[in-house]
């Protein structure tokens, strides 16, 4: 590949794309390390239905790198992509581009429709997705994905969902769960925790009148008014101490301690004080008269452990439809349990206060209830409240908890193993282990598994109402059944499976002829002989079969296959276009709905249609049918048969295998117990549950064998702590296995520069592409590395990604560039150089010192998986390379040290390029091929650090050097004198008076002191002391740099090469022209001149000229090449 040298630039990258897919790069090293141990990889499946931002790009370049570096340490990481493709993102957009308003809508519609709809939704950005994974330099095998909502990735979900039924860890209950109105479904306690927003709206403060007492009051406290309606009980603490207050002439019951926050604004007097358990079993007046709510536990006071007196009034409103404590507590008390909601989130009934069809969380239904309240004396006051609200993850609707029939996985039983299972994983950043995800797992909550929705996995649970209803226990406990595949859907079918045989025709003259010959026929080719001998062989092996129906493609030779067979069988032939040879695979779908009794069916077709179609009535993918195709040899053999068996599986309109509703709803299995038909409940799972699966669902687990656990690495955003990161873990350990992964990588959130959220109202978004186009993904890939560590949040500047291109990436660039001007190496200079290691300028050594330091830094971290600390120490040594060594190298590249310099160079670019490969994968491959190699720099090892070369004392007294440099130049600042100006002495201390002895710097480093402060002598005393009187001798020496300076600018204004000679031309006054020729050997020497010439005028024709003052005088300086 020829990559120029010139300034690294987004177009370079491009370039470099096109060389890595021409030599098919990523593939290579993945055949080189193929032997080698395996490092496995989880990709977390994106959904395509949605475009890629920011913050996708940051949790695939963290993936890329750890990849990228471990495949170069030598293992076999292969990256398998996925999508996720179900659930309620789908849907909401569907329905939004439908009109569909909600579920009743989309049943009218159909589900069918709706569900294939949703199929086409999730690749409308598919393209978009892979263009920007390939620019991003992620490399990841797009071309076979695990994609959740193929038949085989569902099976093998199932087969985990049965594991789990006969577990009995799978079991459906009513109970209060997290429920979306506008979804009309449950949500899981990992989606809730996604889903939570800091609210400020109403809270209650609530009288409730005593029966039996003259206007007694127990106070209570609710953020949730429209929960009010349904309330049936009070509960107290049994040891809370509760006051009786005279308030007006009411008397107040409430918490001790919470009295002054409720009663502020009331005048008060304390009555007397009693316990909780004195106030248990009085009854109270309801605040609504709703008759189906009553009986003799209602409207009663009872204990409970969760009341408490943090904030409210110490008495809690029990509602038990609409949350867990209150349900728990109508469990034990026998309250009665009346929906007045219903599961569109809107009131059933007026109750007295107008509320019917009302929105619950709506504001005028909160109106309501407290106008209702103020009516009839139960309102003490309304207190704005701030906390924090579960919303839908999705369509951001108020989540209500309400008391339905779900289905659960008892998590809590496995609260244990997952606690443990935690212990063992390495968390970047670590907090996390024992904060974030550990703490959830100690509060870990039974799974809410199911979701009344239609674009997901079905719930693979079948029942037979008649023995589920039935009063004997055995039949009960039969009644039933998880399928875990596909093939208990045949041992499980009502009716006998056809048998189907697949024959290729017998050899046409086509065959013989090897022309390819399909619909429409050009030239229409009979049988030959011996292709009419192959099938008549066949006939008694036919008739064996008992052969019901004969189906027949209508092109020539196979009509003349099918009469010979059929004039032998005495049967009628039905001739079918779709089994033509260009139409493939659309047959089998219409043989399962046509036929479901016994028959076995003769199909007559050509190669193609014939594995199509057996492919796809089996739900193979094209890999698989390419197998399937390898495995029967139909292609190469004319007359060739193909026998299956048919299933009873749910197949869509177009003949297609597919798992999903409606299909899979129509499917009867055979009662085990009483031989009726059994129906699927109408359920499809949690979506997070696909992605959490997908360890054994990628690979067809375990019908296929292949099973790749636990990943060694994975990595997304913090908030997947309550998504992927949970559901791996959580199915792992319903799978009896280990940790899902060992090592994971949280990413903190992408905010914008003020540190607040991204978002289209607010116009602060990012788009990747034109970050990339301009700046690169290189300089946004070193942005996210070093900017702060991974697990923080990261306050997107534009600002600090130019930052991290000019400092990391152009410095690079233009190192390169010096290197490709004035550098000439061969191996032999390089190897000589280095085989006097001893001998080597101290400057070589201390470069190679900080590079082989660097890579044990680097190495060192990037097995701990801490990123940030593996790249900063490369930040520093590109410091030292560009702004210490090649400064205080630039002289030696003109000299006698020419050879040996550039091997040195050469060597640092070279390792340098394999140390950044994963970091920053296009500018290591420009530097790489630039310093001479052709291959690609990512087949290359890792670099190691040779500890030979790492010399801790000379780095300690460089750094003394740099110091002391430092301060020099610091003094000249002060003093108002420019570098260029040389000076005559320097005094720093006296290096024996140094507490440390190491830091003691060589004679040959004190010359970089003084080429770098630009001083003529360093002298020893107690102090650092700069010399600034200024000579004339000095005055000359700094005219003429200053006359260099401006000349080598020029000439690289003009283009020229450090070896193009130049004819220089000055024009300036009697004391410039007297100077430069007392210094022209110096000045012809540093500029590359072959003569320098005082001129009187301006001349034309030149290369480049230029005017400009030197101290004060007007001069002009021309250039001819």
């Amino acid at each position: 590949m020829k990559i120029m040298a010139e300034l690294f630039n987004p177009k370079t990258e491009e370039k470099i794309l096109e060389f890595w897919k021409r030599e098919r790069v990523f593939e290579k090293s993945l055949k080189l390390r193929q032997p080698a141990s395996k490092f496995i990889f989880y990709e977390g499946p994106p959904s395509a239905n949605g475009r890629p931002g920011i913050h996708h790009v940051l949790s695939r370049v963290y993936k890329d790198i750890i990849c990228r570096y471990k495949t170069m340490t030598g293992f076999y990481v292969g990256r398998k992509a996925g999508w996720d493709t179900h659930g309620l993102p789908v849907e909401l957009q569907v329905e939004k581009e439908l009109g569909l308003k909600n579920k009743k809508e989309i049943e009218k519609y159909g589900v069918g429709k709706f569900n294939q709809k949703a199929q086409e939704t999730v690749w409308r950005y598919k393209e978009e997705w892979d263009k920007l994974t390939e620019r991003i330099g992620f490399w990841l095998d797009l071309k076979n994905p695990y994609i959740t909502y193929e038949p085989h990735y569902i099976e093998s979900v199932w087969q985990i969902i049965a594991r789990i039924w006969k577990q009995n860890l799978l079991y459906e209950d009513f109970k209060v769960v997290p429920y979306c109105a506008r979804c009309g479904t449950a949500l899981s306690s990992h989606e809730v925790a996604q889903g939570y927003e800091n609210v400020l709206e109403n809270s209650v403060y609530l009288k409730f009148k005593l029966k039996n007492s003259k206007n007694t009051f127990i106070l209570s406290w609710t953020t949730t008014p429209w929960t009010l309606p349904g309330n049936v009980a009070l509960a107290v603490g049994r040891d809370i101490k509760y006051d009786f207050v005279k308030v007006n002439n009411e008397t107040l019951i409430l918490a001790q301690n919470l009295k002054k926050d409720v009663l502020e604004e009331f005048s008060q007097k304390v009555l007397k004080t009693v316990s909780g358990k004195d106030l248990i079993g009085l009854n109270y007046e309801s605040l609504f008269d709703i008759r189906q709510l009553k009986n003799d536990k209602s409207y009663k006071i009872y204990p409970a452990g969760f009341v408490n007196t943090e904030e409210g009034t110490g008495i809690v409103h029990i509602a038990p439809m609409y949350g867990v404590d209150d349900f728990n507590l109508g469990n034990f008390a026998g309250l009665s349990k009346i929906h007045t909601v219903n599961l569109e989130g809107k009131f059933i009934e007026d109750f007295g206060a107008g509320l019917k069809n009302l929105a619950v969380k709506s504001q005028r239904a909160e109106n309501l209830i407290i106008q209702h309240l103020k009516n009839s004396g139960n309102l003490l006051r309304v207190k704005k409240y701030q906390h924090d609200y579960p919303f839908c993850w999705r369509c951001a609707s108020p989540l209500l908890y309400y008391a339905k029939t779900s289905w659960f996985i008892r998590m809590e039983k496995l609260k244990k193993k997952l606690v443990a299972n935690n212990r063992k994983i390495n968390w970047v950043p670590s907090h996390i282990k024992n904060g974030r995800f550990g703490e959830w797992l100690k509060e870990v909550k039974d799974w809410a598994f199911s979701r009344e929705r239609y674009w997901g996995t079905p719930l693979p649970i079948w029942r037979c109402k008649d023995c589920l209803a039935s009063p004997d226990p055995a039949k009960r406990g039969g009644a039933q059944i998880a399928v875990g595949s596909l093939s208990a859907f045949d041992e499980l079918s009502p009716k006998k499976l056809n048998k189907y045989i697949f024959l290729r025709h017998g050899e046409a003259e086509n065959n013989r002829q090897k022309i390819v010959s399909s619909y429409p026929e050009k030239k229409k080719y009979p049988l030959t002989i011996k292709g009419a001998k192959e099938i008549e062989k066949l006939i008694p092996w036919f008739k064996k079969k008992n052969i019901d129906l004969i189906f027949s493609s209508d092109l020539l030779r196979t009509k003349e296959t099918a009469q010979i067979i059929a004039g032998a069988l005495n049967k009628k032939i039905t001739y079918d276009k779709q089994l033509r040879e260009h139409d493939f695979g659309a047959y089998n779908g219409r043989t399962h709905e046509d036929w479901h009794s016994l028959f076995t069916i003769l199909i007559i077709s050509h190669a193609n249609p014939i594995i199509a179609a057996a492919s796809a009535y089996q739900g193979y993918k094209n890999e698989e049918t390419f197998n399937l195709g390898k495995k029967y040899t139909i292609d190469g053999i004319t007359g060739s048969i193909l026998e299956i068996t048919g299933h009873n599986w749910p197949y869509n309109n177009e003949g297609n295998l597919d798992l999903h509703r409606p299909y899979v709803d129509e499917l009867p299995l055979k009662c085990g117990k009483c031989g009726e038909s059994m129906k699927r409940v109408k359920e499809v799972i949690d979506v997070w549950f696909d992605s959490g699966a997908m360890p054994f669902a990628q690979f067809h687990y375990p019908f296929n064998k292949k099973l790749e656990y636990p990943a060694d690495f994975i990595s997304e955003g913090v908030d997947q702590t309550r998504g992927w990161f949970y559901t791996l873990h959580a199915v792992g350990a319903l799978m009896g296995k280990g940790p899902a992964y060992k090592n994971v990588i949280s990413l903190g959130h992408i905010l914008d520069e003020k540190g607040e959220k991204m978002s289209k109202s607010k116009g602060n978004i990012i788009d990747p592409w034109e970050v990339i186009d301009k700046y690169g993904i290189d300089a946004l890939r070193w942005y996210f590395f070093t900017i702060n560590p991974p697990g923080e949040p990261k306050h997107f500047s534009i600002r600090d990604v130019e930052d991290k291109l000019r400092r990391f990436v152009l410095t690079l660039s233009n190192v390169l560039i010096f290197y490709k001007t004035y550098s000439k190496v061969s191996k032999s200079d390089f190897y000589n150089y280095y085989r006097s290691w001893t001998s080597m300028a101290l400057l070589d050594q201390w470069i190679l010192s900080r590079l082989h330091q660097t890579i044990k830094e680097t190495r060192k971290n990037l097995e701990k998986y801490e990123v940030t600390q593996a790249a900063r120490p490369i930040d520093e040594f590109i410091d030292d390379l560009s702004r210490w060594w090649l400064r205080r190298s630039r002289d030696r590249f003109s000299g006698k040290e020419l050879n040996a310099v550039s091997a040195v160079l050469k060597n640092v670019i070279e390792e340098l390029s394999k140390l950044i490969a994963p970091f920053t994968p296009f500018l290591a491959e420009y530097l790489w091929h630039n310093a001479g190699n052709k291959e690609s720099v990512h087949l290359e090892d890792y670099p190691k650090a040779n500890t030979k070369y790492i010399n801790v004392k000379l780095e300690e007294q460089m750094a003394a050097v740099r110091n002391t440099a430092a301060k020099g130049l610091a003094l000249r600042a002060e003093a108002g004198i420019k570098v260029r100006q040389p000076l005559q002495k320097f005094q720093i201390p006296n290096p024996k008076s140094q507490t440390k002895p190491k830091a003691q710097i060589p004679n040959e480093l004190l010359e970089l002191i003084k080429d770098e402060v630009n001083i003529k002598e360093i002298i020893f005393g107690d102090k650092f002391e700069l010399d600034t009187k200024i000579t004339a001798e000095l005055r000359e020496e700094g005219l003429i740099r200053d006359l260099a300076r401006q000349i080598q600018g020029m000439r690289k204004d003009g283009g020229l090469t450090p070896k193009d000679a130049i004819m220089v031309y000055i024009k300036g006054g009697a004391d410039l022209k007297k100077i430069v020729s007392k210094l022209q050997k110096t000045l012809i020497s540093e500029v590359g001149a072959k003569k320098i010439e005082f001129v009187g005028v301006v001349k034309d024709g030149l290369l480049i000229d230029r005017h400009f003052k030197m101290e004060n005088e007007d001069v002009w300086i021309g250039i001819r090449h």
